[in-house]
């Protein structure tokens, strides 16, 4: 059985825990972070953008492939960089180099979010600056402790029941959680 648990919320980010007993017991960690998705949108240009600032030569592989798009974009007043990075936008989708989480989107009061994968696997050390709880705070020390004691532990099986959480409903709350932080 393998089971995703939203634990809570650092001062940044939503910290997910994903525990696996089918082999053998293990846990590992998601950390992610919502955008809006006009946020989204915005870091996806900004990375292709300065992706082409600092991969001049990529800008003419671009120009070779794509020579009237890019024009277009330029007669539109974008600087080349810009042009370019529009291209692989309009050609692999607007949030191409957004490391989305799970394709994970969710409108709360007309607002679209979608959930970046900031970081995760063996990232222990992140449980220790979680702030607001979204599991029994007792129950999360004890599976930490299991991880500590059992991880890779073949046929062992926590007593521990994994809680079923509704994903949108608590990552709502962890968006508010988070916007509230900065109110």
């Amino acid at each position: 059985m393998r089971k995703k648990v939203i634990i809570g919320t650092t001062k940044n980010s939503i910290v997910i825990l994903e525990v696996d007993q089918d082999k053998h017991f293990s846990c590992s960690t998601d950390i992610i972070e919502p955008y809006t998705l006009e946020e989204a949108k915005q870091y996806t240009k900004e990375y292709w953008t300065e992706f082409f600032h600092m991969e001049k030569e990529e800008i003419g592989e671009i120009l070779t492939r794509f020579k009237d798009q890019v024009s277009e974009n330029i007669r539109r007043g974008m600087s080349a960089e810009e042009a370019c990075a529009q291209v692989v936008l309009d050609i692999d989708g607007e949030l191409h180099g957004f490391d989305m989480y799970e394709g994970i989107e969710l409108t709360i009061n007309n607002q679209t979010y979608v959930f970046q994968h900031i970081g995760g696997g063996q990232a222990r050390d992140i449980h220790d600056e979680i702030e607001h709880y979204f599991v029994d705070k007792n129950w999360h020390s004890k599976i930490l402790e299991e991880w500590d004691q059992h991880h890779l532990e073949n046929n062992y099986k926590t007593n521990l029941e994994i809680p079923d959480q509704n994903i949108e409903d608590i990552l709502s709350k962890a968006i508010k959680t988070l916007d509230n932080q900065y109110s």
